[in-house]
């Protein structure tokens, strides 16, 4: 399974480096993987009763290390390392855990008061049901320019941190689970 990439609406196979036309999507192969994604779920479920967790603005449920997280994580940066030549670290992990109708602020993952340390890319992976990713971009003149990506159960989206993006209302009755890993450039 190659990652596709999506550059203004066509879908290719090259990379040269992400930019803000440049979104790159694929599939983790749960039936290859060891991933217990029960066990991943009650790790979100347990986040979600921890005050500081629900008093944070974008609703973030951040979550200590678990092998189940790091096995996502590995796959993802292995994948990127072999068919793009870029290689990336983690930085942060946390997950977006919606119920109906709840859904993400619009975001990115700069951290303003330290750039330096600031991740360089994101990448939002659907553990658990289905929306509509709307990444925001400008090109020189161009502005208000976005890419509505559609994310369902196993998908992964890897784009540039500084793009504005959010993630449609929970149109399910079930919840949402969405992991988010920021990632710095390794190289």
């Amino acid at each position: 399974m190659t990652l596709q990439i999506i550059m203004n609406g066509i879908h290719q196979h090259r990379l040269g480096l992400l930019n803000e036309d440049i979104i790159l999507h694929g599939y983790f192969p749960k039936h290859l993987s060891k991933v217990d994604f029960k066990k991943i779920n009650k790790l979100i479920k347990k986040a979600s009763l921890i005050k500081s967790n629900l008093n944070n603005k974008r609703k973030d449920l951040h979550l200590g290390y678990d092998k189940n997280f790091q096995w996502l994580v590995d796959y993802v940066i292995h994948k990127v390392r072999v068919e793009h030549k870029i290689d990336l670290e983690l930085t942060t992990f946390f997950a977006l855990h919606h119920k109906k109708n709840e859904t993400t602020v619009k975001r990115n993952h700069l951290n303003y008061p330290n750039l330096k340390e600031s991740s360089d890319f994101v990448c939002l992976y659907c553990q658990k049901g289905k929306g509509l990713v709307t990444i925001e971009y400008s090109k020189n003149r161009k502005k208000d320019l976005f890419h509505e990506i559609p994310i369902d159960e196993n998908k992964f989206i890897i784009f540039n941190s500084p793009l504005e993006y959010y993630i449609s209302p929970n149109e399910n009755k079930n919840n949402r689970t969405i992991l988010c890993m920021e990632l710095k450039d390794a190289s």
